[in-house]
């Protein structure tokens, strides 16, 4: 028996083109060197979505919120990134830490092992900043894979640490470091001393032109005295999207009279200060040490108070040991000598309850300045 034709109806003849396509677009993907697996490696790399942002910056130190947001559940999890130049990580919430160099590497702690697919993780880190940068690190990596990660952005200045001449002035040029979505509104603060002022009040920036830089004149009108000093100015922003972390510049008044005294780039005594941010019950100190004298220094020594009831959690660029409530600083085997005109920052961070922080701080057994 002789069995008639089937005829092909529309339908079907556009699922037998449709299946044609796809064969033929699978046969050119597998056919392109290096494109097979394109999608997958790519699922694969990006083991999480994490964000850094700059929560408080007082210029020698800030804070910064971190988040971990997994593409598939993890039951224990390490977070690294690159620190910005000379920061140095004093603290970490709801996170084990570890610095070398400038390589950070943060780990779960017990209780938060565990992140489910989707689930966002909240940390927290604190870093002594005494290159007072706000450049946020340049990317993260996530139990060893890529992350999906973008910086997030932050006001660019040509100098965070300019000098100006008593009765005179000098500039700083300042722009954004991505486009705002909206004009975004810069307030320059006018110093926290008198030595120096910043003008304008304010600066700002649009989406056509957040990259083209806008000058801040700094000026210096003649005083009495013969020192030179520091004023701290904030760059913070007042409206717009999206946020830019605060930056602080550290503006110093060359006093005019210093050609008549002792210049303080030679002393018989490298100097110390001591800056300690409280914030009950717990603190930061920052010791800077600077080398003024005209020689290498081999070895130093700082010796404080520290309370019976106070505890110290971590100490970096240094070495710590307590004796009662005698508390040592000495130094680590890479800051050992500071070469002439050279600065370290040995620090710790503690707490005290009741709330009683580390004082008397002293360099070789001469007396530090509190800042």
């Amino acid at each position: 028996m002789k069995l008639a034709p089937r005829r092909i109806g529309a339908r079907s003849r556009r699922v037998a083109r449709w299946v044609g396509v796809m064969a033929g677009a699978v046969g050119l993907i597998s056919a392109t060197p290096g494109v097979g697996n394109a999608t997958g490696r790519t699922t694969a790399a990006v083991a999480a979505t994490v964000t850094y942002t700059t929560t408080t910056n007082w210029g020698y130190g800030l804070q910064a919120e971190v988040t971990i947001t997994p593409s598939a559940t993890v039951t224990q999890w390490t977070l690294e990134f690159d620190a910005a130049d000379q920061q140095t990580l004093t603290f970490a919430a709801y996170a084990g830490s570890t610095q070398t160099g400038r390589h950070v590497t943060l780990t779960n702690r017990s209780f938060n092992g565990t992140i489910s697919a989707g689930s966002t993780l909240h940390l927290a880190v604190q870093f002594t900043n005494p290159a007072s940068t706000d450049v946020p690190p340049p990317r993260f990596v996530f139990n060893g894979q890529a992350t999906a990660y973008t910086p997030s952005p932050y006001i660019v200045v040509s100098a965070d640490k300019p000098t100006v001449p008593e009765s005179g002035s000098s500039t700083v040029s300042v722009k954004l470091s991505q486009p705002p979505t909206t004009n975004s509104v810069i307030t320059v603060g006018s110093g926290s001393a008198a030595p120096i002022q910043a003008t304008p009040a304010q600066l700002t920036f649009t989406p056509t032109d957040w990259d083209v830089p806008q000058t801040i004149t700094l000026t210096s009108p003649r005083d009495a005295d013969t020192t030179n000093q520091t004023t701290y100015i904030w760059l913070q922003q007042q409206s717009g999207r999206p946020f830019y972390a605060t930056d602080v510049l550290f503006a110093t008044q060359l006093d005019d009279s210093n050609t008549t005294v002792t210049p303080q780039a030679v002393t018989a005594y490298p100097t110390c200060r001591v800056q300690a941010l409280t914030y009950n019950p717990g603190f930061t100190v920052t010791v800077t040490i600077v080398n003024t004298t005209a020689a290498p220094v081999s070895g130093w020594t700082i010796r404080f108070t520290l309370p019976t009831a106070a505890t110290v959690s971590t100490t970096f660029n240094g070495v710590l040991t307590r004796d009662g409530t005698v508390g040592t600083i000495t130094p680590q085997p890479w800051n050992t000598t500071i070469r002439a005109g050279g600065q370290t920052y040995p620090g710790f961070t503690g707490s005290a309850a009741p709330f009683t922080p580390p004082s008397a701080f002293t360099l070789d057994g001469r007396p530090c300045t509190a800042v």
